[in-house]
């Protein structure tokens, strides 16, 4: 199984004209390549515009691509928040806009707009965690997508930017019926938020940075990866193509379409159970 991942597309289509089709042609040479399955973690939109939103589920819909089994896709802080603040009124602002039960319904929206992507619950309030079951080498494929957009907090997230899984999502994938199902498949779990955001931080200002764009609760994330076998984690957040091990798990940033509108990370999974990872540059439908 063949599967493309890429992360940080910040559709904007009053700012940035241009980006929608770039990203049109780059999912299309991703099909063509023969790829199976496009995940796509978060950042789709650059500011939390209903019309982006709908602008790229449009591109999936005329491409035959609005389908679960084609594409899975989840939200960044940008999708529910829009660009990061800095001025201390604007700040103020966001805050009470986007928390609590506002920031709910923000998700509600992006959620709504691209269930045939996500899930196909139409019962569901909150969406995650969702799993995904393909057939495939082995005993299968599952895809288990978290939620790590943390709400607006002028203590804890003021610029919106910071990641937290909620403990219900965490507990859920624990449940004995959803281990039963992902026994045995190979688990790749998704989130926006990266592990890792620098090796080292000394100085202030890279301990502010870290502090800003951290996954809060990353310990208890990589616990319950530990304990569902997932051998793959897939995020974006940090504009920075690399790979890294956790305990065992190898995690995967696919960088930013915003920045290179060519990179793709190609995941294939073995018979065998095992996998290989590269990072290919996309030039016109050539992958290279």
């Amino acid at each position: 199984m063949k599967i493309a991942h890429i992360s940080d597309i910040h559709i904007d289509h009053v700012a940035l004209p241009n980006r929608s089709e770039q990203f049109e042609n780059l999912i299309i040479n991703i099909f063509e390549e023969g790829f199976d399955h496009l995940i796509i973690t978060g950042d789709v939109t650059d500011v939390a515009r209903e019309e982006d939103m709908l602008l790229v589920k449009d591109i999936f819909e005329r491409n035959g691509l609005l389908d679960w089994k084609k594409i899975t896709l989840i939200p960044g802080n940008h999708d529910l928040f829009g660009k990061y603040e800095f001025n201390a009124e604007r700040v103020l602002s966001n805050a009470i806009r986007a928390s609590g039960t506002n920031s709910l319904k923000k998700l509600q929206i992006f959620c709504e707009i691209f269930r045939d992507v996500m899930t196909p619950n139409n019962t569901a309030r909150y969406y995650f965690p969702f799993v995904k079951i393909f057939n495939g080498p082995g005993e299968g494929v599952a895809i288990v997508a978290f939620n790590s957009v943390f709400e607006f907090s002028l203590a804890n997230n003021p610029i919106g930017s910071r990641g937290y899984i909620r403990t219900e999502e965490l507990r859920a994938m624990l449940d004995p019926e959803v281990l039963d199902v992902l026994k045995g498949k190979f688990v790749i779990a998704l989130c926006h938020h990266a592990y890792k955001i620098l090796e080292s931080a000394i100085a202030p200002y890279e301990q502010a940075f870290v502090w800003t764009m951290e996954l809060i609760n990353r310990s208890e994330y990589v616990d319950t990866l530990r304990k569902i076998h997932a051998k793959v984690a897939l995020h974006g957040h940090l504009h920075k193509t690399e790979t890294y091990e956790v305990d065992g798990i190898t995690f995967m940033n696919a960088g930013a379409f915003k920045r290179d509108q060519t990179l793709v990370n190609s995941l294939k999974i073995h018979e065998d159970g095992g996998f290989s990872q590269k990072f290919l540059k996309f030039y016109s439908t050539v992958a290279v």
